[in-house]
């Protein structure tokens, strides 16, 4: 959903306290609310809002749910000028894409059938290694991140000649894929990180 969708489909339904004292129901609607919710500050006492009485569509009615209970549990902070604001961040976040989630055998299947995945995941493993480490072409620090002492060399030695020529010869790739297996919980966690 849009703002501009939102803003233009609000419907709104406010309850008003004169000085002189009475009540009134005033319904608003598109502009009007968005006027209305920017200038509402936290010292107005919203929570007197019965904004869902009027409020046909459930996808902006949710919305405003998570706005109003942002901004509540906000208040006092100052991380909402206004109400408008929250909304605007509800909005924005719920038109994110799902960041995708690799799981260990995806990352394992495409090591095994894809070179360009193939290469990606070597650098990353030597880009774990120190720079001692990457000088050397040995592993001397056990903490659990890049190419483990056995494969070190070899694997840093792979991702170097790659790194020259952007390409790995067939016996390379081979035994690259071999060793690479057994990162695979690292490099699927690399892969979610990014």
């Amino acid at each position: 959903m849009t703002k501009e969708y939102f803003y233009n489909n609000v419907i709104m339904a406010v309850e008003i306290e004169y000085d002189g004292g009475g009540r009134n129901w005033n319904t608003m609607k598109g502009s009007e609310v968005q006027t209305y919710l920017d200038n509402l500050s936290e010292d107005e006492g919203f929570s007197d809002l019965d904004y869902c009485t009027k409020q046909e569509n459930p996808e902006i009615r949710e919305i405003l749910d998570k706005a109003y209970e942002m901004f509540d549990a906000a208040r006092g902070t100052g991380k909402y000028k206004n109400i408008g604001e929250a909304i605007d961040e509800v909005i924005e976040a719920a038109n994110k894409p799902a960041k995708r989630v690799w799981t260990e055998e995806e990352i394992k299947s495409l090591i095994q059938s894809n070179d360009k995945v193939l290469y990606g995941a070597l650098k990353k493993l030597y880009a774990c290694q120190t720079a001692d480490e990457k000088a050397s072409g040995e592993t001397n620090e056990y903490n659990g991140v890049g190419f483990n002492g056995v494969d070190a060399p070899i694997l840093s030695s792979f991702c170097e000649f790659l790194n020259k020529t952007g390409f790995l010869t067939p016996k390379q790739k081979m035994l690259a894929r071999k060793k690479l297996v057994k990162y695979n919980k690292q490099l699927t966690k690399l892969a979610n990180a990014s």
